[in-house]
């Protein structure tokens, strides 16, 4: 007998296992698989699995145990097994009642033939349990707030309100509850806010009830828009299945309004000038949704009215104002006159600024003065006649000196500063203009160059004496370079951070450089995606190949895999050379030995420095071996004096099977 063969009978011995055939009737129990929830008093489906030689009968009873073993169960009612049309096994999907007194978690069992009615040869496989518990509830009623409507959508405090509401019970018992209305200023409603009406009724099991809850809306709510809900049972006194539908809210919310509308703010505070001020206005009455605006005179500067009623601002003129504020609500209208009086701070208008710093000779400078006190706004200026700024400077009425100077020396001035009220105050100052020994360069980053795009930028300096002469003294970015007149020109081809040391050289006879490092960023631009997204699944011992192409990018690309990340054994990742697959691509083959799920990492860079990563998860499927027809396969091919042999030795082996 060919070790092939031998091989193909014992497969065939073990995948037959406890069912090999036997000379008198057989039943196996192969599995069941019980629903996991249940109600007591209520059916439990069931799918149950076994084999049964044809030409027999039986039944299997369900037990619900809860030690993992039938003796001690309780047993349901046994289901008939039906004969099979052909072969061997019987799928039975059932439902068998559950006993009203009975609760817990169960494991379901069953038994074939459970009173031995045909002896069979083996009797030790007649008995399956489930792999999983299933949890029986004890019945109980399971409320549910159907619909909740309103049927005035505006009332008034002490009016008589009624509520329709529908309430379902799902559960299995009757259930004799509260229901009550609440409303409250959320959106959520809860038994601890206002309570409108109440009413005990019976819901029955699978049934339901509808009435109408009748109250007086109470005399202490407020005027406003209100959230109304209708809670089943909100002491909780019945053993409900689900708690969290309980609560019904009507679509529409309630409104509680009243006949009048008052402003009842009476007065407002005295302002500061330049401190921050703020009221909130109150009114009741209307419907609780207000509408503030002035309806006459004028606020005070640097105050401002919302329209929910805060007056609030920083003012910034003293004064005595006058103004009407109105309120609006539900087609009302009320409106009270106020007066604000901006008081001043008493603090004298002051320069504060004392000392000014010096400046350079052609080089950029800026310097703000300073008051305090008085009222704003404040308006600058020189005081004629004394003294006047270095020439290339300027002062703005914001107080605000600019400029390059262009001439050395000390120049002494005197400035003055006005306020709104008119007061005044000057104080001499002096502005000393030296001369640069240094020049120095102003920039140290340039702005994000687009990759690609032509560039013509100026590099700033300030100090010496111009003509300034300009290079670089180490490697600029590729495709740009740095002319005498300082201007970064031509086209970046490389997307990174590019640090460059630059010189510049003045015109005076001692030729007084400086040297900085620039930072060039060289940014992406344009459209570069790996476009495949995800791979197609792979298949033990089975060849396998894909083209993972990228879009957009500045060629050649540069396909690798990503830091840290690996392939498969077996697999490869190889660039595109324009035959097998286009040059902008990658193709990924290989011959994959071992099933699984393999995640990694693929990495393409375009010319211009720019990548582009994108991780894969690659899944390979176990190869599935048809044992029976790989047997009738040898057969067909090997003759009939080895298969014989086979079947000799797969008789003999059960033959000692069956002995005693």
């Amino acid at each position: 007998m060919s070790r092939a063969l031998f091989v193909c009978a014992a497969a065939l011995i073990l995948s037959a296992g406890s069912t090999a055939a036997h000379a008198g009737p057989n039943f196996e129990a192969v599995s069941v698989v019980a629903a996991p929830n249940a109600v007591a008093g209520a059916g439990l489906d069931l799918i149950v699995t076994v084999r049964i030689d044809p030409g027999q009968s039986t039944t299997f009873t369900p037990y619900l145990t809860s030690r993992g073993v039938i003796a001690g169960a309780l047993a349901l009612a046994p289901v008939a097994v039906p004969q099979p049309p052909s072969g061997r096994t019987v799928r039975i999907e059932t439902s068998v009642p559950v006993p009203s007194n009975v609760s817990g978690v169960f494991t379901v069992a069953l038994s074939l033939d459970d009173a031995n009615v045909v002896a069979e040869d083996n009797e030790l496989d007649n008995v399956v349990a489930a792999t999983s518990v299933t949890r029986i509830r004890a019945q109980q009623a399971d409320l549910q707030v159907a619909s909740v409507l309103s049927q005035q959508a505006r009332r008034r405090p002490t009016d008589p309100i009624d509520v329709d509401v529908t309430v379902h019970n799902a559960g299995e018992v009757a259930a004799t509850i509260d229901l009550a209305a609440f409303v409250s200023r959320g959106p959520e409603v809860t038994p601890a806010d206002v309570e409108l009406a109440r009413q005990s009724v019976t819901v029955p099991a699978q049934g339901q009830v509808s009435t109408t809850l009748s109250g007086l809306v109470p005399a202490e709510l407020a005027a406003g828009s209100y959230s109304l809900g209708v809670i089943a049972d909100p002491a909780g006194q019945v053993a409900d299945f689900d708690l969290g539908n309980n609560l019904g809210l009507a679509a529409a919310p309630l409104v509680v309004y009243f006949d009048t509308l008052s402003l009842d703010t009476q007065s407002l505070p005295a302002a500061t000038l330049t401190q921050l001020f703020f009221v909130a206005m109150q009114a009741t009455g209307g419907d609780g949704a207000y509408g503030f605006t002035v309806s006459d005179g004028e606020l005070p500067e640097g105050l401002s009215l919302s329209p929910d009623g805060e007056l609030s601002g920083v003012p910034s003129r003293s004064g005595s104002f006058d103004f009407t504020i109105q309120v609006a609500s539900d087609g009302k209208t009320d409106a009270r006159a106020f007066s604000v009086d901006v008081v001043r701070s008493n603090a004298i208008l002051t320069i504060a600024t004392d000392e000014l710093t010096s400046g350079f000779l052609n080089m950029p400078y800026e310097q703000l003065l300073l008051a305090g006190g008085g009222e704003a706004p404040y308006n600058w200026d020189l005081v004629d006649g004394e003294g006047f700024l270095p020439p290339g400077l300027d002062l703005s009425p914001a107080g605000l000196i600019t400029g390059v100077p262009n001439t050395l020396g000390t120049f002494n001035f005197q400035v003055r500063v006005d306020d709104r009220l008119g007061n005044r105050d000057q104080r001499p100052l002096r502005i000393v203009v030296t001369s640069a020994t240094n020049i120095i360069i102003l920039v140290q980053q340039t702005p994000p160059l687009p990759v690609g795009e032509p560039v013509d930028l100026p590099v700033v300096a300030a100090g010496g004496v111009q003509p300034y002469t300009w290079k670089a003294i180490s490697p600029t970015p590729p495709g740009l370079s740095l002319s005498e007149v300082g201007q970064l020109v031509g086209t970046p081809t490389q997307v990174g951070r590019w640090p460059v040391w630059v010189q510049v050289t003045d015109g005076s006879r001692a030729a007084v450089t400086d040297t900085s490092l620039v930072q060039v960023d060289v940014v992406n631009a344009g459209d570069f995606e790996i476009d495949l997204l995800e791979l197609p699944r792979s298949t033990v011992r089975s060849s396998y190949e894909v083209v993972i192409s990228a879009r957009g990018g500045e060629p050649p690309l540069k396909w690798s895999m990503a830091t840290g990340s690996f392939l498969p054994n077996d697999f490869f990742l190889v660039p595109g050379d324009g035959v097998d697959a286009p040059e902008n691509t990658a193709f990924l083959y290989g011959f994959p030995i071992i099933d699984g799920v393999h995640g990694f990492t693929v990495r393409v860079e375009d010319a211009f420095g720019r990548t582009r990563e994108m991780t894969y998860a690659l899944s390979v499927d176990p190869v599935v071996v048809d044992v029976a027809s790989s047997c009738r396969n040898l057969m067909g091919s090997d003759g009939g004096t080895d298969w014989a042999l086979a079947l000799l030795f797969l008789g003999l082996l059960r033959v000692r099977r069956r002995r005693p």
